[in-house]
């Protein structure tokens, strides 16, 4: 904009056969100030230098105008021997000037400059970074009125911890540019110190202070939280030899073999991406890396791509790395190039084997309405239940190819457009050009790829093959497999990953970041120590693009890790079986060049069922090949159930570490111990998409270690000192987190501060509580209230002759009693011993039986059964008839008919309980009679009938003397004589009837 400085930086490479010096000179169709040198040199063969021309714009320039410059350089000892280079100055509308630090005067270099339309920035927003003369210029800005903020480093304003716009600058831009110089004043933080680190024995606790202090002119507010950080150290710089670039020594095999090849000029130099995180907006993001990296190689390669025009030699300018891929050169090409000092070193174009499966695999039926046990072993259905699939999320791979219309894989491929519609543009390539239509139809002629696909994403329309962790997501692919070798070749992988940071159409054109996947997965490495991908990782995490890499099948052997799986800057994955053992097979760390740990993580890569060409499905296969994808899968699940992630790449690997499920080993690779986690076999452990997910919806800027004081505000010339708790673990190790320190100081608003928590290993404390007493039968549950690092190691002996190895069991013991039980813990510092007594009980008797039948008839069979409940329980029946037993279900038979009360009575150590029931049973008549015989004669004899009848007696015949009878219940007689007589008494009912007979004496007077 108007009272601006531009600098243009341009190269000269001689190439003139001899040393010589070039004067420079310009023209232009405007008449802006123009600050040239008048010559370079002297300059050698062969040497490139460089120079600056700076063109100072009007203050009230018009805008939008543009201006040419010429700019010649001509040698001074052959006026042949020139070139010459066009460039474009354009005064933008927009607003520019100068920012300086309010106290010292100085202009403030890299400071933030923004400007947006509303307080929220939603519907422009524009910025721009002071270069080191504290300019800025923020240009091509729509007429409008805008806030305008200044901070001496970059930060988001959403960060400001006392809102925004305060202290906003309003101007308005309408047709003209808009000067708008700034001093710096306010709060001034300092904070000590600069990091906390502490050591505790497990289970104890420490607060520390973090002392903020404000030593400047107006009050402080600040705003911490906490984030997890393990931020991966590069390794030392690749090191030239005696000043001549590294020449792959397979790159003059290959000459010798074939006299011309193709190989890879990687140059000095890569481009700063340092900036892209802090881009919120997706597409921004990616078209800010997409942007600066191919304005870097513009620049970087321009000497090097002109030379090898000038030797008619094909070749491929690659961005995603500072290099250019060449088409069939020869030794002298390769010698030449060599001896550039821009190069940095030539590679071969290597072949690249896949992470191929170990052992046999098999056609597999399909297994209707079941989860693969790989995929319920990371838990990713259990995520499925909680509603995230993995929807609006992109997942990609470079492998042999993938079939895009494979049932278990079509509906998630971003190109399926509904019924048998595709769309492969932006989302299949194929840099071999070797699937039909030229490439342009997907296809998988190595099934590694389709394979892999099924991992992550794959589940048919009926559930009946749910084979993927992550079946809502969409995916995209790149064909980085040669079918004519067998291998996947450096080349076409580094077009692979330029793909991938930004998809082009099928015709190779229109690149557009925005259609970038959001993780990607790579099966495949080499040997290690070959760090020819980093670049491309480097630009792909910048971008925000989640890499995730096998770890290798070179197992067991320690250190046995494959490149790019043991970058610094890549996720590698490490296999485990159905037992959660380490595979064979999977490599090992450290990384042998930079001794970091590897692998990252472990998943399931043993006997995986999947996706393969032809629409079917095989089980079987083995490698980390197959575990590496899981977890891409779990970063589309973590991501789709917490978009704020989306792009966090260092914060989301981070969390999948920390939620995994800790494994353990004895291998000693690296120096692990059993009690190392992280380990060089498992990583950080068995990936756990559920808990992963539960610690994102959580909060993913806590530590569960950690607590801080959030924020507060802090006047002039004052200070806070901020209580850092630090609460120890069981697990032994190394604990490493931020403290994220955001102020509204505008030189120090985002800080951060290392914390460190080693945790001590510690003897073990044995003990336990338990729920007794207990009731027999019942089971008793034993609480572990143990103390000690982790790992730890528990013998439980029920005092029965049972054991257990729980850490927290429960046990049903079969007989009454008092037991001693004794609990032993064991870690790597010893072992404790500690023991109590459990009592076990009757369970207290409730009396209750049947009858069968219910009623009946003398002579009957009659069924007790006991029902009651308790434990040890004795009997004893009263069947109401004089008649007892002590069986636990007996039977009775009546000989007497009668309305009965059967009694039953259960008893045993804790007490006794009686139940009763009414039967009724019917039978014939017990005939029998009472009389007031002996009596006088004259006097009246009575009787009483004392029969016993159920049911009642219906009838009675009296035989008294000489025939006399009666039909009364209880009749009188008078005898005639003095005498001995018998008398008789029938009686009937509806059952039957008796007869009963007694004597009667009758005296004389």
């Amino acid at each position: 904009v108007g009272g601006s400085n531009v600098a243009h930086q341009f190269y000269l490479v001689n190439q003139a056969g001899f040393t010589d010096t070039f004067d420079l000179s310009y023209t232009s169709d405007v008449t802006w100030s123009v600050s040239l040198p008048i010559s370079v040199g002297p300059v050698a063969d062969g040497e490139q230098v460089s120079f600056t021309m700076q063109v100072s714009l009007p203050a009230n320039v018009l805008c939008p105008t543009t201006g040419y410059f010429t700019v010649t350089a001509v040698a001074q000892s052959s006026p042949a021997v020139s070139d010459s280079q066009r460039v474009s100055v354009r005064a933008a509308c927009g607003v520019g000037g100068q920012v300086r630090d309010a106290t010292t005067g100085q202009p403030l270099a890299n400071a933030y400059v923004w400007i947006q339309n509303t307080p929220e920035g939603l519907d422009a927003y524009y910025d721009a970074f002071t270069d080191a003369s504290g300019h800025y210029v923020i240009a091509d800005v729509p007429p409008d009125t805008y806030y305008l903020g200044i901070s001496a480093r970059y930060f988001q304003p959403s960060f400001y911890p006392s809102g925004w716009p305060t202290g906003a600058i309003t101007i308005t831009i309408s047709g003209d540019s808009v000067v708008v110089d700034r001093d710096l004043v306010g709060s001034q933080m300092d904070w000590s110190p600069a990091a906390l680190s502490v050591t505790l024995p497990a289970d104890a606790v420490l607060s520390e202070t973090l002392t903020l202090t404000n030593s400047g002119t107006g009050p402080l507010l600040y705003a911490i939280s906490e984030v997890g950080s393990r931020v991966p150290t590069p390794p030392p710089a690749r090191q030239d030899e005696s000043g001549i670039p590294r020449v792959d020594p397979q790159l003059y095999a290959d000459l010798e073999a074939e006299g011309q090849t193709d190989f890879l000029v990687v140059l000095k130099g890569e481009a700063d991406l340092s900036e892209a995180s802090a881009i919120a907006d997706w597409e921004a993001r990616g078209r800010y890396v997409l942007d600066t990296l191919r304005s870097f190689a513009r620049q970087r390669q321009r000497s090097l791509r002109a030379f090898l025009s000038s030797q008619q030699v094909s070749y491929e300018p690659l961005y995603i790395i500072n290099g250019v891929i060449v088409k069939g050169g020869d030794r002298n090409l390769v010698d030449r190039l060599a001896a550039r000092p821009d190069v940095a070193y030539l590679q071969a174009n290597h072949r690249i084997p896949l992470t191929d499966p170990v052992g046999p695999v098999y056609d597999s039926p399909n297994s209707p309405n079941t989860v693969e046990w790989n995929i319920q072993r990371v838990n990713a259905d259990d995520v499925w239940s909680m509603g995230y699939t993995g929807q609006g999320i992109v997942v990609a791979e470079i492998d042999t190819g993938t079939e895009y219309d494979h049932p278990a894989l079509y509906r998630q491929y971003r190109g399926y457009l509904g019924g048998s519609t595709y769309d492969h543009n932006y989302n299949w390539y194929d840099p071999y050009a070797q699937c039909p239509n030229g490439g342009a139809t997907p296809c998988d002629p190595g099934a590694h790829g389709t394979h892999v696909m099924g991992t992550m994403v794959g589940e048919d329309a009926s559930r009946t093959n749910q084979i993927g962790v992550a079946p809502g997501a969409k995916w995209i692919s790149c064909k980085g497999g040669d079918a004519v070798s067998g291998y996947l070749l450096t080349n076409e992988l580094l077009q692979c990953a330029e793909w991938i940071l930004a998809p082009w159409d099928l015709n190779g054109q229109n690149a557009d970041p925005a259609m970038r996947p959001h993780v990607v997965n790579n099966s495949w490495g080499g040997g290690p120590n070959d760090y020819w991908y980093t670049g491309a990782v480097a630009a792909w995490r910048a971008a925000g693009i989640f890499p995730v890499f096998a770890n290798g099948n070179d197992g067991p052997g320690c250190s046995t890790a494959h490149s790019p799986g043991d970058y610094w800057n890549t996720f590698a994955v490490g296999a485990t079986d159905s037992t959660n053992a380490i595979a064979g097979f999977s490599s090992r760390g450290p990384a042998p060049y930079t001794g970091i740990l590897k692998p990252d993580i472990s998943a399931p890569g043993a006997n995986i069922r999947s996706s393969v060409p032809g629409g079917g499905y095989q089980g079987g296969w083995n490698g980390t090949s197959m575990a590496s994808p899981h977890t891409a899968g779990a970063v589309a699940l973590l991501w789709s159930a917490d978009p704020e992630l989306i792009g966090q790449v260092d914060l989301s690997g981070w969390l999948l570490q920390q939620s995994a499920l800790p494994l353990y080993t004895t291998e000693g690779c690296g120096g692990d111990t059993s009690s190392s986690h992280p380990n060089n076999t498992f990583g950080y452990g068995l990936l756990d998409a559920e808990a992963a997910v539960n610690a994102a919806l959580s909060g993913v800027d806590t530590l569960p270690w950690l607590t801080v004081q959030a924020n507060g505000s802090i006047s002039p010339g004052g200070d806070e000192a901020v209580g850092v708790i630090f609460d120890a673990p069981q697990n032994v190790g190394t604990y490493t987190g931020t403290l994220w320190l955001v102020a509204d100081d505008p030189y120090n608003h985002d800080v951060r501060i290392p914390v460190t928590l080693t945790v001590l290993p510690t003897p073990p404390t044995a003990s336990f509580d338990s729920s007794s007493p207990d009731l027999l039968g019942e089971p008793t549950v034993f609480t572990n209230t143990s103390t000690g690092s982790a790992p730890m190691f528990y013998l439980w002996n029920f005092g029965d002759g049972v054991t257990s190895m729980l850490d927290s069991p429960t046990h049903t013991y079969t007989a009454l009693g008092t037991y001693t039980v004794v609990m032993t813990a064991t870690n790597s510092e010893g072992s404790s011993t500690f023991s109590s007594t459990v009592v076990i009980s009757d369970v207290p008797p409730v009396a209750n039986f049947t009858v069968n039948p219910l009623s009946g008839s003398v002579g009957d069979v009659f069924t007790f059964t006991n029902t009651s409940s308790g434990t040890n329980l004795s009997y004893l029946w009263n069947f109401g008839d004089g008649i007892t037993s002590t069986l636990e279900s007996p039977t009775h038979t009546y000989t007497v008919g009668g309305l009965y009360t059967v009694t039953l009575q259960v008893s045993n150590s804790a007490g006794s309980d009686t139940a009763q029931k009414s039967l009724d049973v019917a039978g014939p008549p017990r005939a029998s009679f009472l009389s007031s015989s002996p009596d006088l004669l004259g006097q009246t004899t009575y009787f009483t009938d004392t029969s016993a009848a159920h049911p009642a007696v219906t009838a009675w015949l009296w035989v008294f003397e000489l025939g006399q009878i009666s039909t009364d219940p209880s009749p009188s007689h008078d005898f005639a004589a003095a005498g001995i007589y018998s008398v008789s008494l029938t009686v009937a009912n509806t059952a039957g009837n008796d007869i009963y007979k007694d004597e009667v004496i009758i005296c004389s007077a």
